[in-house]
């Protein structure tokens, strides 16, 4: 019986179209892995002038039915006039940034529109996200308790177009900056403590069944509340004057 003997023939001509392919994945790899920072900068850097654009609009809108109004617009006829002229406040910023409204006494106009993600000066924004997220947990603590006869260990609040958890904590969770500086917590976080559940909750003199504790933490910026203190933390003050 003849034996059958398979050879595998090889060549350099073959060799080299396939080192040349492999260079090739390569080549698109690292070009890929260059591009990706780039088109995010790129895209991110095309919502912020979206959101500058929209806001822009929409506040020459809130001057117009400030002026039209005699001056004498308040706070929720503002919010109105806004969301009538932009078709609501969801879509302002393209980046699903939170809009608020400020309101500042003494000014010439004193509303102006500062966006949860753009707004230009870090603390202020840091202020205002901390602030509207503690108005939505103290009212979502109270709708829960209403329907659960308990209070959640955990709240989420829409902020910057995602969902954030609020948890409850026992104690101090040891933040006075952004989580940048701590190694412990990162992006941002928020916690509270409600009067009645423990002795340290209670420590800030809130009527029991009420928030009594809240800290908020983006990146770079710390905002704390208590019944006892107000605000405070390091975006109330500067350490570095």
């Amino acid at each position: 019986m003849k034996r059958i003997v398979h050879e595998k023939f090889s060549s350099r001509a073959g060799k080299l179209p396939r080192a040349a392919a492999i260079l090739l994945a390569l080549v698109f790899i690292m070009i890929a892995v260059v591009s990706v920072p780039v088109i995010k900068h790129l895209r991110d850097h095309s919502r912020e002038i979206g959101c500058m654009t929209a806001l822009d609009t929409a506040d020459k809108e809130l001057r117009t039915a400030y002026l039209t109004s005699g001056c004498s617009l308040t706070y929720d006829q503002a919010k109105e006039a806004v969301a009538r002229a932009m078709n609501g406040w969801d879509d302002l910023c393209p980046a699903g940034g939170t809009v608020h409204l400020v309101y500042e006494e003494g000014e010439e106009m004193p509303y102006r529109l500062v966006c949860g993600i753009h707004g230009s000066d870090e603390k202020e924004r840091t202020r205002l996200n901390a602030q509207y997220v503690f108005e939505n947990l103290t009212e979502k603590v109270k709708v829960y308790y209403t329907a659960n006869g308990k209070y959640p260990e955990s709240v989420a609040v829409s902020l910057n177009g995602e969902e954030l958890a609020v948890n409850a904590s026992a104690a101090e969770t040891g933040l006075r900056r952004g989580t940048d500086y701590s190694g412990d917590y990162k992006g941002t976080v928020a916690f509270f403590a409600v009067a009645g559940e423990s002795e340290w909750a209670d420590s800030f003199g809130a009527p029991k069944g009420s928030v009594s504790w809240f800290v908020f933490a983006d990146e770079k910026h710390c905002a704390r509340w208590d019944a006892r203190l107000g605000w405070s933390l390091d975006n109330y003050v500067d350490y570095d004057s």
